[in-house]
C-alpha cells in the first residue's frame, strides 16, 4: 500500500467512525452511487479532486476529507462525497479491505453487539432523554434573544450538535437519541417560527435551509435504524415516544409538509411493529379528521397495505394530497412493488394534471413538481418495460412535460408524433439542429415540412436581413419538397399568402422576387 492510499485509509477510518450511524448510512448510499453512476472528472491534482456525479458537483479535499464540499449542500460528508472518495480510492487500492478495516476498527466500541447483550440492564428512558433535551435547550437559550430572527441557523449548528454530544455510546441507542434529538430541535425551531410570523419569502430565503439540515438528520438516523430488531431499553424508549411523535400532527403548527414527512419516515423505518401501527390507526381514527391527521391515517393504512381504505380517506382531498403521495410511490418503487405502484399511479393520474395547473404559483414550481412525477413513472417504466403509465403522465402533464415528452418521442423513434408536438406547442427554438433534420428526412422527408413552416414564420417575424436570408433557404427546400410530392397548388397557395402577409417587408419581398419563389 502506498503512502497516499495509507493516508486516505487513515482519514476515512478516523474521521468517519463506523459507530456513527450517519456515516454508515451516507457511506452505503455513496457506495450505491459509485456502483451505478458515471463520474465526470473536472479537475484532479495532489490536493483536490473535482468530480460531477448524479448532477451534483463534489470538491474532494484529499489531504483533509472532512473539508470536502458538495453542491447538494447537505451538511457534512454526504453520499456524493463518499461516492467520489470510493471512486478515487478504487483507482489505487481495492475497496473490500478498506471496508473490513473500517468495520473492525476499535472492535470493543464499534462491533454491533446484540440488544440482549448490551441492553440487559436499564440505562435510559425516553422521559430522561426529553429532560436532557430540555436542559440543553435552557443552556442553549442563555444569552440569546427569542425575538432575534437570525437565530434559526443556530438550532442545528449549536443546539442539535450539543445534543449529539450527550448521546449514549451504544450504536442503537446513539442513533435513536440523535433521531429524537433532531425531532426535538425541529419542534423548538417550529415554535420559534410560529412566534415570529415571518413572510413566505423570508422563510424560504433564510429559514428553510436550516430546517432541511435538521430534517436530513432525522431521515438519515431513521434510515440507519430500518430493519432493526428492538429489545430492552430501545423497545421501551420507542413505545414511550409514540405520543411524542404524534404531536407532529398538531394542525396549528407551521411546516406542515415537513411534519408529515418526518411522521411518515419514522413510522416507515422505525415504528415497524404491526401492533404499534394498529394502535396508532385506532388513535388517529378517534381524533378529529383534520387534513394532516387524515393524511397520517391514510399513510398508516398504506403501510398496512389497506390501499382501498387509504384511498377512501383521501377522496375528498386528493388534489391537495399529491405532494404527500409522491414519497409513498417512491417507496413502492424502491421495494419493487410494481403492482401496487400501478394501482396508485392510475389513482393519482386523474388528479395530477389539475394539480400542476392550479396549485403551484409559478411555471418553475409546476416544472419542479412535473419533474418529480415524471421521474416516478419513468422509473416504473424502466422496472416493468410497460410504457403505458409513463406515456399517459407525459401527455397529461403537458405543456409542463414538453421537454420530457419530446425527448421520449424522439428517442423511441416516434418522429411523426414528435413533429406534431413541436408544432402544437410552438417550440421556441428558432431552428432545429442539422442532425435532427437529417434524421427526420431519412425517416420520411415529409416530416420536416411542418418544422420548415414553423422556422420560416419565426425567422420572418424577426425582421432582420440575416433572418430573411435564412428563411429564404428554408423556403427553397420547402418548395422542392412540395413539388416532389406533386403538391404544386398547395405550394402556390402558401407562397402567395406569405407574399401578401409580408408585403410591407421590402427586403424579404426582394428575396422572393430574386429567387423566383413565386413561380413554379
Amino acid at each position: 500500500m502506498s503512502s497516499f492510499s495509507d493516508h486516505l485509509q487513515h482519514q476515512f477510518i478516523h474521521h468517519f467512525p463506523y459507530s456513527d450511524a450517519r456515516y454508515r448510512t451516507n457511506a452505503q448510499a455513496g457506495l450505491d452511487l459509485y456502483r451505478t453512476h458515471s463520474f465526470f472528472i473536472l479537475h484532479n491534482d495532489e490536493q483536490i479532486l473535482n468530480v460531477k456525479i448524479d448532477s451534483f458537483y463534489v470538491e474532494l479535499n484529499k489531504q483533509l476529507l472532512p473539508e470536502s464540499t458538495c453542491s447538494c449542500q447537505h451538511n457534512g460528508f454526504c453520499e456524493h462525497c463518499f461516492a467520489a472518495f470510493f471512486y478515487m480510492y478504487s483507482l489505487i487500492e481495492p475497496l473490500a479491505p478498506l471496508f473490513k478495516k473500517w468495520r473492525n476498527h476499535e472492535k470493543a466500541a464499534l462491533t454491533m453487539l446484540s440488544a440482549k447483550q448490551v441492553l440487559k440492564k436499564p440505562k435510559a428512558t425516553f422521559q430522561e432523554w426529553r429532560q436532557t433535551f430540555e436542559e440543553q435547550y435552557t443552556l442553549f437559550m442563555q444569552g440569546r434573544n427569542e425575538n432575534d430572527r437570525s437565530i434559526y441557523h443556530e438550532y442545528y449548528q449549536y443546539y442539535y450538535r450539543s445534543l449529539v454530544k450527550k448521546a449514549p455510546d451504544h450504536p442503537l441507542l446513539y442513533a435513536l437519541f440523535c433521531m429524537y434529538g433532531a425531532v426535538h430541535t425541529f419542534y423548538k425551531l417550529s415554535a420559534q417560527l410560529q412566534a415570529h410570523q415571518l413572510s413566505t419569502n423570508i422563510e424560504e430565503s433564510f429559514v428553510y435551509s436550516h430546517v432541511y439540515k435538521i430534517t436530513n438528520e432525522i431521515y438519515a438516523t431513521a434510515d440507519s435504524l430500518k430493519q432493526t430488531k428492538y429489545d430492552g431499553d430501545a423497545l421501551s424508549i420507542i413505545k414511550d415516544s409514540i405520543p411524542y411523535i404524534r404531536e407532529l400532527l398538531h394542525k396549528d403548527m407551521p411546516l406542515q409538509y415537513e411534519r408529515i414527512e418526518i411522521y411518515r419516515v419514522i413510522w416507515q423505518k422505525v415504528f415497524t411493529l404491526e401492533k404499534w401501527r394498529k394502535t396508532e390507526e385506532r388513535e388517529l381514527k378517534a381524533k378529529h379528521g383534520s387534513f394532516i391527521n387524515n393524511t397520517a391515517l391514510s399513510y398508516l393504512l398504506f403501510l398496512q397495505e389497506k390501499d382501498g381504505e387509504a384511498k377512501e380517506r383521501l377522496s375528498d382531498e386528493t388534489l391537495q394530497m399529491i405532494p404527500y403521495l409522491i414519497p409513498w410511490l417512491n417507496d413502492l418503487l424502491h421495494e419493487k412493488e410494481t403492482d401496487r405502484f400501478a394501482q396508485w399511479g392510475s389513482y393519482i393520474m386523474a388528479y395530477i394534471g389539475d394539480y400542476v395547473r392550479t396549485v403551484p404559483t409559478t411555471y418553475q414550481g409546476s416544472r419542479n413538481m412535473v419533474s418529480m412525477i415524471v421521474n416516478l413513472f419513468q422509473h416504473y417504466k424502466d422496472l416493468t418495460n410497460d410504457q403505458t403509465l409513463y406515456t399517459e403522465a407525459l401527455q397529461t402533464l403537458l405543456p409542463y412535460s414538453f421537454i420530457e415528452y419530446s425527448d421520449f418521442l424522439y428517442a423511441s423513434d416516434q418522429l411523426k408524433n414528435w413533429v406534431e408536438l413541436q408544432v402544437l406547442l410552438q417550440y421556441d427554438s428558432i431552428k432545429y439542429d442539422e442532425q435532427t433534420i437529417e434524421a427526420l428526412k431519412q425517416k420520411d422527408e415529409k416530416l420536416v415540412i411542418p418544422l420548415y413552416h414553423q422556422m420560416i414564420s419565426k425567422l420572418i417575424y424577426e425582421k432582420k436581413k440575416s433572418s430573411y436570408q435564412e428563411a429564404y433557404i428554408y423556403l427553397q427546400e420547402l418548395k422542392r419538397l412540395y413539388l416532389q410530392m406533386n403538391r404544386s397548388l398547395l405550394w402556390e397557395h402558401y407562397i402567395e399568402e406569405l407574399a401578401i402577409k409580408t408585403k410591407k417587408q421590402r427586403a424579404f419581398q426582394q428575396l422572393l422576387e430574386k429567387g423566383d419563389l413565386l413561380n413554379v
